[in-house]
């Protein structure tokens, strides 16, 4: 009966840390998970239309562009998020916007220079890299050069809605950001713009809600 009783003991303090955990880090499945979700699934959709309206081979043409140019920023984004995570997670809160300020000087230089570097060989360094038939590809980078420049700028703030307790607020950001990216593909295949205008639109478009949101959080953490 004694062994019995001991082998039950831990389970009412396990549920006990259960429901304190669930409470304590209820954003994980109710806006982090879904988050991750919706991105994904908007990220699916802007393929679907944009083969829809363009075609497969302006479909195949991006999405090279993505992976080459922003699989490469996104090594960036991600050690200059790791850490500012660390850091912040040994200042003082009151400090968070000189650790936002220092991601925002890092990663802005490496987008900027990738920007200037696309702008003047994209072309040239796509084939180089993947052969003449890719030259639409860095074509494509020219007209995500918003994007370039602030989705990874973006990427590396995502510390700073932890910190701040702003989850939600950047859960419905990026379910605007992607939505207004569809939605402008949609239109300028409507109106019957050519592919590379249509990227650009939809860049634009993306990179004024991202502008918009990363100094929105500068300003939140000054305060």
């Amino acid at each position: 009966g004694g062994v019995l009783a001991a082998a039950r003991r831990p389970w009412p303090q396990f549920r006990r840390r259960i429901i304190v955990l669930g409470l304590r880090y209820k954003e994980f499945p109710l806006i982090t998970f879904p988050h991750i979700m919706v991105h994904a699934a908007l990220g699916l959709l802007f393929a679907a239309i944009l083969g829809a309206v363009y075609g497969a081979a302006a479909l195949g043409q991006y999405y090279l562009m993505r992976k080459l140019v922003f699989g490469v920023l996104a090594l960036f984004s991600l050690a200059f998020y790791q850490h500012a995570v660390a850091e912040a997670a040994r200042v003082h809160r009151a400090k968070l916007f000189g650790v936002a300020l220092q991601a925002l000087v890092l990663m802005g230089g490496v987008a900027v220079v990738s920007v200037g570097v696309i702008l003047l060989f994209g072309q040239e360094l796509f084939v180089l890299a993947v052969g003449d038939k890719w030259a639409e590809a860095g074509l494509m980078a020219a007209a995500s050069a918003p994007l370039i420049l602030l989705e990874p700028v973006t990427s590396a703030f995502a510390f700073l809605p932890i910190f701040l307790g702003l989850q939600r607020i950047a859960f419905a950001v990026a379910v605007v950001q992607g939505s207004v990216g569809i939605a402008a593909i949609g239109i300028a295949g409507l109106l019957g713009w050519d592919v590379m205008n249509a990227i650009l639109a939809s860049s634009l478009a993306m990179s004024t809600v991202m502008l918009s949101y990363v100094l929105w959080l500068l300003v939140r953490a000054h305060r």
